[in-house]
């Protein structure tokens, strides 16, 4: 979905932003998960078979790749991008998963002197709070809230697609609010 939305003729960077986001929601869960070859064994423990399975880095790589190439250019999945980097940073917990995070952050950094002014300085202080996270690392406390609990907005930092860093330093997913409803009776 986010290769397609980034197509030279589709151009849809709102919809690779959401597809990220998503892909992020994935990626935090696969943290936990036995990743990488599988091999069975038989009853006397010798290795019969070896299921040749991707590795996290091989997934994220596969994730990264194609926004940072083609749509690092635009400001919302760069910073995309940089939001998911942060998040797997605060939550890994191996040195395979922190390496693999810290080198595509590197590539991604390098894909951000294409912007100019302001977004420049934006997207590097994004990188560096991507950066810093290696150093701060969130726990787990179950599950992630689904996008139908409350609260449905607040004022909380909230990144693209809305996954939401709270002050507490747990991130929940919430519907944001892009403009105020109106109450009833008014134009």
């Amino acid at each position: 979905m986010v290769v397609r939305a980034l197509s030279p003729g589709i151009n849809d960077p709102t919809t690779a932003v959401h597809g990220l986001v998503a892909c992020t929601a994935v990626l935090v869960e696969l943290l936990l998960a036995c990743l990488g070859p599988y091999p069975v064994r038989d009853s006397d423990d010798r290795a019969r078979v070896v299921i040749a399975r991707p590795t996290f880095a091989d997934l994220l790589e596969l994730v990264c790749t194609q926004p940072r190439l083609y749509g690092a250019a635009d400001p919302d999945v760069a910073e995309a991008l940089l939001s998911m980097l942060h998040l797997l940073a605060r939550k890994a917990t191996t040195e395979e998963h922190r390496t693999a995070i810290h080198d595509q952050l590197v590539l991604v950094r390098a894909r951000i002197n294409d912007h100019n002014g302001a977004t420049r300085r934006h997207l590097e202080r994004r990188a560096r709070d991507a950066e810093e996270a290696f150093a701060h690392r969130w726990i787990s406390r179950g599950p992630a809230p689904r996008p139908s609990d409350p609260p449905w907005w607040s004022s909380t930092c909230a990144v693209p697609g809305g996954l939401v860093l709270t002050d507490a330093g747990q991130p929940t997913w919430e519907k944001r609010m892009l403009h105020r409803p109106r109450e009833r009776g008014t134009r």
